[in-house]
């Protein structure tokens, strides 16, 4: 395993302690902050190149270090650079970083934007030391932010971005700038602590679920991997506990369904047909097809029960229309107020096709 997502937050770290120290003035602070953020852009770019061509592994080592980028049992797209240590196992918590083709272009923007920030702020003069110190301390949160595969690690740098983003709105804002970076604050902490109580809530009820069917481990974890694979799974046809009663409602309704293929389980029913003196029997198979569409109609809350009402009485009229065109003798009759004799048998029977169409 290499360390070279470590290194990628070592180097603006490193920066912000070494520009607010040796900053003794403006242009030895801007020239420290700017040399800094270039190397974290330069090994951004050496890792982002990495995806297509492969010399850069010979720098930076294998770009995965194998053909599931060392997660075991991990199905999905691999992460590239993967690094992982325990930190609290106790708790779940663990030191987990990794790129994937969505967190690695917006990780490359990061030290982009810092490094034009401090080219277009080249001749600021207030508080120069503190101010790219600071800019220096928001690219490694935010470099943090895109890497982090633990939910307690991603909250830590989410965090981490808040406290420069604060100073550089209150210091070296505009008219407003105090009143600003008061809103800004109590805002973005308001949401930190709905997304953190969320953190919590999937830690206390599915992560011991998501984790025990991915690394096969029973144990409460923030590891944000368990939870994508598990949601992968679920994606491509497994059914999460969520969905148990909503999976048990559809059981129940394939065990009528089942009835379809035993049609002397069912009493077959008389219907008097219109017009007719003479009763026949229903079909057993529509008996069972209403009874398997009001058992989803009762599993889904009766959400269905309008449209199921309506195929059923389709379903009824179709079959009744095409068992009354079932006797072999043709009946003819006369039309009322026409002068010719028709054979009813030949127009029911066109009737009849299309009826069973429908069934």
């Amino acid at each position: 395993m290499t360390y070279v997502l470590t290194v990628l937050l070592l180097i603006p770290f490193v920066g912000f302690i070494v520009t607010w120290a040796a900053g003794v003035n403006q242009r030895i602070a801007k020239w420290v902050a700017l040399a800094f953020s270039v190397a974290q852009l330069a090994l951004l770019t050496l890792i982002f190149v990495s995806y297509w061509m492969p010399w850069p592994e010979l720098l930076l080592g294998p770009r995965l270090s194998s053909p599931t980028g060392g997660i075991p049992g991990w199905t999905g797209e691999p992460f590239s650079y993967y690094e992982r240590a325990d930190w609290v196992p106790q708790w779940g918590m663990n030191y987990i970083l990794g790129f994937d083709g969505l967190s690695l272009p917006l990780a490359w923007l990061t030290p982009l934007l810092t490094t034009l920030a401090i080219i277009f702020h080249w001749d600021e003069e207030r508080r120069p030391r503190e101010f790219f110190a600071l800019l220096l301390f928001l690219e490694m949160s935010l470099t943090g932010v895109f890497m982090a595969l633990d939910f307690f690690l991603f909250f830590i740098f989410w965090e981490l971005v808040l406290i420069p983003m604060f100073f550089l709105i209150g210091i070296w804002g505009g008219p407003n700038r105090r009143y600003a970076a008061l809103k800004f604050f109590v805002y973005t902490h308001v949401a930190s602590v709905i997304m953190l109580l969320s953190i919590f809530a999937l830690y206390w009820t599915y992560s011991s679920q998501a984790n025990l069917v991915v690394y096969n481990n029973p144990a409460n974890t923030f590891d944000m991997t368990a939870f994508l694979e598990a949601a992968r799974r679920h994606a491509v046809g497994g059914v999460p506990p969520a969905h148990r009663g909503e999976r048990q409602g559809h059981a129940g309704g394939m065990e009528r369904r089942g009835d379809l293929a035993a049609p002397e389980r069912a009493a077959p029913a008389v219907v008097v047909g219109p017009g007719q003196g003479q009763g026949h029997a229903r079909p057993p198979h529509t008996i069972q097809r209403r009874e398997h569409r009001e058992g989803l109609a009762r599993d889904h809350g009766g959400i269905l029960e309008p449209a199921v009402d309506q195929v059923a009485v389709d379903h009824q009229v179709a079959s009744d229309v095409g068992h009354r065109l079932q006797e072999p003798e043709e009946r003819a009759g006369r039309l009322p107020g026409a002068g010719a004799q028709v054979r009813v048998g030949d127009h029911d029977r066109g009737i009849g096709e299309h009826a069973r169409s429908i069934l």
